[in-house]
């Protein structure tokens, strides 16, 4: 009861923050909005067209440390998800799905991230139809996150996991669905719980930085010439404890990437990047005790400043509305505290705003839809 309480009053305060700041946004929260209802253990959503209709669909990875189904659901083009289509038959313990067109066909096709099994590519038709294209060798192992992206500057999407006891891998990608022998990226034992990739001390290379966990600091990995290959890892400043998810974005508007951490029984942080691959401790955000678990960066209220979206455990969910140079005032996201392992952002009913989607672990997920303030 006396947690409820807690909640309900940090709520209130939330509310009045946002009601003093004066958003120039507001934020629909319909019943009609509500998906994936028999209320799955979900751990990610991945936003793009599966179906090449034009708008934007959602992949929801499902079971997290259980066997659970993972589905595709297709938007009807105004935000509202009445299609859902199982990705394969058998249920597996997903904790993401990550999307991007692996054999240059022109489609978004899927790696699915799993704890305690290797990784498996989905490939998609064209119309959301996803063929198994089976299991991606020597990543069998405790995965938490990964990430797509052309490492090697190839134009050919490379994979990187993030584990927990395990090494982080790096798989490149060839082309046709497939991937080469995975590398392993630092220490075997690391307990990385995400990770993001961005040109940190610009130099054209892309580097690295992973979050991590049992109190470990989260690190960053410099790319070297002739990528994709890597400098020993640089822990963050102060950055021992538990931390979930990783974003690299420019906050401040200085032209440099910013690194922002999720943290579990603190509030989140933001390291500011000086553009040589270094980074300086800046402000927090988010409750003192608080247990985000996703986050997301969006310019929702389209003032050239980017915000940030920040999915909680058991406390509301929170968007941090940027004023300018990194300061930030909070709104509410929902009235709910539910347990929210995912957030993607893209614009669903095509309006021109990007929007909310939260993936809910024993609750149904969530569509928020973003529109400018009424006066």
């Amino acid at each position: 009861m006396i947690r409820w309480i807690a909640i309900a009053l940090l709520l209130v305060s939330v509310r009045l923050w946002a009601e003093e700041a004066n958003p120039v946004i507001r934020v629909i929260d319909s019943p009609f909005l509500l998906f994936d209802l028999d209320e799955q253990l979900s751990a990610d959503a991945q936003l793009a067209d599966y179906d090449g209709d034009g708008d934007l669909d959602v992949a929801i990875a499902n079971g997290r440390h259980w066997a659970a189904p993972d589905r595709v659901y297709l938007n009807n083009g105004r935000g509202r998800l009445l299609t859902a289509l199982p990705l394969g038959q058998a249920h597996r313990p997903s904790y993401l799905l990550a999307s991007a067109d692996l054999d240059g066909d022109g489609d978004i096709d899927i790696v699915a991230v799993y704890d305690d099994l290797p990784a498996r590519v989905w490939l998609n038709d064209g119309k959301a139809s996803f063929a198994d294209g089976g299991t991606i060798g020597g990543t069998g192992g405790d995965s938490r996150s990964g990430l797509l992206s052309d490492l090697s500057g190839d134009g050919v999407p490379d994979l990187v996991l993030a584990r927990r006891g395990d090494p982080d891998l790096l798989l490149l990608g060839d082309g046709r669905g497939g991937f080469d022998e995975p590398q392993t990226l630092g220490a075997p034992d690391t307990p990385s719980t995400g990770v993001t990739s961005g040109d940190f001390n610009e130099d054209g290379v892309p580097d690295l930085a992973f979050a991590r966990r049992d109190q470990q600091p989260s690190v960053v990995m410099l790319g070297l010439p002739h990528a994709p290959h890597y400098q020993s890892a640089v822990a963050l400043p102060d950055s021992v404890g538990d931390h979930r998810k990783v974003l690299a974005a420019d906050l401040n508007g200085d032209g440099h990437l910013d690194l922002i951490l999720s943290r579990i029984g603190a509030s989140n942080r933001i390291y500011w990047g000086d553009g040589k691959g270094g980074f300086a401790e800046g402000p927090n955000f988010g409750a003192e005790d608080g247990r985000s678990y996703s986050l997301a960066t969006v310019d929702l209220d389209r003032d050239g400043d980017l915000d940030l979206v920040e999915g909680n455990d058991e406390q509301p969910n929170l968007i941090h509305l940027n004023q300018g140079e990194g300061h930030f005032s909070a709104m509410a996201l929902g009235e709910e505290a539910l347990d929210s392992y995912g957030v993607a952002i893209g614009d669903m009913d095509g309006d021109g705003y990007d929007d909310i989607v939260i993936a809910n672990s024993g609750a149904a997920n969530q569509v928020f839809l973003v529109r400018p303030k009424v006066e």
